[in-house]
């Protein structure tokens, strides 16, 4: 088993070997992690900016970047070892922006940064297919995204100890949305 392009060992051993991996995502990333349907392991973390959606994958063994087959489009993601079946193959729940989106492996951890094609849009989902955020906790992910659009629109004013009360309108559509320049 292990990281190996070539094709050596059992497909299916490899990717248990990914899967594995994939279930020591450090826990400073487990605040929307997600397991696996069925099997409790933690495939992936995410977390959301007004402006990105970025996301943790632990890399199987000690793969290299040259490894990995990485594709990121508009609409969804393909990851996999090279030459091997797709450890992720997924369509995004909101598209992204691929000319500014990029990935990177560093310390055993793959890191997908995405540009949101629609800033401030609060995702209520990283990929089609899994549960969406219930209502509060989408409440709670708006109040947050509103608050650090705020700051980065009034940069000279603290908002570390705002709090906004009842239900909150989607940053990107706010008052005209989210301006460009911010």
């Amino acid at each position: 088993a292990g990281c190996s392009p070539r094709g050596d060992g059992d497909v299916w051993e490899r990717r248990a070997v990914c899967e594995a991996a994939a279930n020591e995502v450090p826990r400073r990333w487990r605040t929307r992690s997600h397991p696996k349907k069925g099997t409790g392991k933690e495939v992936y973390a995410w977390e959301q900016t007004v402006d990105d959606v970025n996301v943790y994958v632990r890399a199987p063994g000690r793969c290299r970047a040259k490894e990995l087959d990485v594709e990121l489009r508009k609409d969804g993601i393909r990851l996999a070892l090279r030459g091997n079946t797709p450890y992720l193959d997924h369509r995004w729940s909101e598209p992204i922006r691929t000319s500014e989106s990029c990935w990177t492996l560093e310390d055993g951890v793959i890191t997908l940064a995405l540009a949101k094609r629609e800033r401030g849009k609060t995702w209520k989902r990283l990929l089609v297919g899994q549960e969406e955020f219930d209502p509060v906790q989408e409440n709670e992910e708006r109040k947050r995204l509103m608050l650090e659009r705020f700051q980065k629109e009034n940069p000279g004013f603290d908002f570390s100890g705002a709090e906004l009360t009842g239900c909150c309108p989607d940053a990107s559509q706010f008052m005209g949305g989210v301006a460009s320049g911010t």
